[in-house]
């Protein structure tokens, strides 16, 4: 079977597509969506079913695949979810629970909408060749299908004709993850959309054989190529150039390699001009996300203009990280959103710009219940998390106008940047770059790193330039003892302004709520402001010392 073949199919099946709304990734949901309830147990056949899902949602979106429910500090995440799809998007889901396997419900209940079946290979040497399964069912509406699967297939009778990957492509004991993805590279790369890529590794988490990924359904519903990485060997990063050469600069690539090589595989996808759009395993649900009109907000504004600094005072702001990573936002950061402390103090949220297109209904439900002391900023370091070192001077221009563009639309005034650094700080080192961004960004406020030592600030031209401080072992505070110790640890310093990064992964706002307590009750505790991050971009205009 040809490549030009897999590209005719996927033509004729995009050809029935419903339109989308506008600024929408994929067409116009129907109002009644199916709610398929799973109980998570088999990963595999879950797995299987994502790639169902995104078939089916490419046409028209229909079907939502959850658990039944996923409490965590007093909040029923998948509810809330199910909620705001249904409050915000302005549909009506409707739960089933099947019994036994998901996908082949959903195979059932679907079967004239798929065409074909591709077989992937379960050796661990060859789990990439899902990857090549799942591309090429999205492109020619098929079914991605392990070898057991095809045999309950066929034993059901089911007559669809079926590729396997290994035999068609000549795998054997001798391939490694490197040659499947040379062969994406060669073979499906040229056949799929040109303004976003995939990077999904499809195996258990940490290598495992539970905790699949969950994302599979919105590459799959778009289109899109889908590929892995292992950032940390020269051979893997190579294939990976080869296939992101073949894409225009400042697109999002979208995935995860792993957290433990995270500055490994962000700084590759810099040096080839690419933006990481960071979903780790458990983003669900992206091709119903996607189908709802484009998000817009307008612009916040800071504070009216007013007195400067008083002598002697130290003016706190804070700062939560990890608003970039997708699956992060729709877990964690719901978690403090929802949680009881939010109010109780000012609070800067980071959030991805890009979801303004690829998931709408969670910006809008952000800006419509936050409080006066919710702010929001777009994450690192622009439009998608690069590092403004590593990534070509030549597309610097595009992503500055890109992240402008985004910023605008998403309502936002706040930048955080991260560029490699010392001691993991994520500062930066390059004022220039630094400068470069605090004038070309739209930003009024940039926000450096997460976890400097220094704590610096200045002002450049509009914007106000500052360094966060974090834990001093590379990450942003997870407890209010860390708080504790990166105010006293600006004030030897001599430091006026300080601005804390809350570690996404930690206590979060508790430890922001014990940590102001903790410094209320000292004895010079009438020193110690917390103030919004505006706030503080505006005192430190108004500063003569800074002037």
């Amino acid at each position: 079977m040809k490549p030009l073949f897999f590209l005719l199919l996927a033509v004729l099946a995009l050809s029935a597509a419903r339109p989308a709304a506008a600024g929408a990734y994929l067409p116009e949901p129907d109002r009644v969506i199916e709610a398929v309830i799973c109980d998570g147990q088999d990963h595999e056949d879950l797995l299987m079913a994502r790639v169902l899902q995104g078939v089916v949602n490419k046409t028209r979106p229909r079907v939502y695949l959850c658990c039944e429910s996923f409490p965590a500090e007093g909040t029923d995440l998948e509810v809330l979810r199910r909620d705001i799809l249904e409050k915000y998007g302005r549909v009506t889901l409707r739960k089933v629970k099947p019994q036994g396997s998901v996908f082949l419900y959903l195979f059932d209940r679907y079967r004239e909408e798929f065409t074909h079946l591709y077989v992937y290979s379960q050796a661990a040497n060859l789990a990439d060749t899902f990857n090549a399964a799942a591309t090429l069912a999205g492109l020619n509406s098929g079914a991605a299908v392990s070898p057991g699967m095809l045999r309950r297939l066929r034993a059901a009778g089911c007559k669809l004709p079926e590729t396997d990957i290994c035999e068609y492509c000549g795998f054997g004991q001798q391939d490694t993850s490197v040659t499947v993805n040379r062969w994406i590279s060669e073979h499906l790369v040229p056949l799929c959309r040109r303004d976003m890529v995939f990077c999904l590794h499809p195996e258990g988490r940490d290598g495992g054989r539970v905790f699949f990924p969950t994302c599979y359904d919105l590459p799959v519903a778009l289109g899109a190529a889908i590929y892995s990485v292992n950032a940390r060997y020269g051979a893997s990063r190579e294939v990976q150039k080869t296939i992101l050469d073949q894409y225009p600069p400042n697109i999002p690539v979208i995935g995860w390699d792993s957290w433990k090589r995270e500055h490994h595989y962000v700084t590759s996808l810099s040096a080839c001009g690419k933006l990481c759009a960071c979903i780790d395993w458990n983003y669900d649900n992206g091709s119903v996300w996607a189908a709802f009109p484009e998000f817009s907000a307008r612009r916040q504004t800071g504070p009216a203009d007013g007195p400067g600094p008083e002598d002697g005072a130290v003016y706190i702001s804070f700062m939560v990280s990890d608003g970039d990573a997708w699956h992060y936002c729709m877990k964690e950061f719901l978690l403090s959103w929802n949680g009881k402390e939010r109010g109780t103090a000012d609070i800067c949220w980071t959030v991805p710009s890009l979801f303004a297109r690829f998931n709408p209904l969670f910006l809008e439900y952000i800006y419509d219940t936050r409080t006066p002391r919710d702010e929001f900023a777009q994450g690192p370091s622009g439009m998608g998390y690069m590092y403004p070192s590593r990534f070509p001077p030549e597309y610097l221009e595009d992503f500055l106008a890109g992240t402008r563009e985004a910023m605008a639309k998403a309502g936002l005034s706040l930048l955080n940047w991260w560029d490699l650094s010392d001691h993991n700080a994520m500062t930066g080192e390059d004022r220039e770059l630094q400068d470069l961004f605090a004038r070309e960004s739209g930003a009024d406020v940039l926000m450096l790193g997460h976890s400097s030592h220094e704590g610096a600030y200045r002002l450049r031209d509009a914007a106000a330039v500052i360094e966060e401080w974090g834990n001093f072992e590379g990450a942003g505070t997870k407890t209010a003892e860390d708080i504790l110790k990166a105010v006293d640890a600006a004030r030897e310093k001599g430091r006026r302004y300080v601005l804390i990064n809350v570690e996404a992964w930690g206590e979060r706002l508790p430890a922001v709520t014990k940590a102001l307590k903790a410094l209320s009750e000292r004895p010079d505790g009438d020193r110690y402001r917390a103030i919004p991050v505006p706030e503080m971009a505006r005192l430190m205009k108004n500063d003569p010392d800074l002037r």
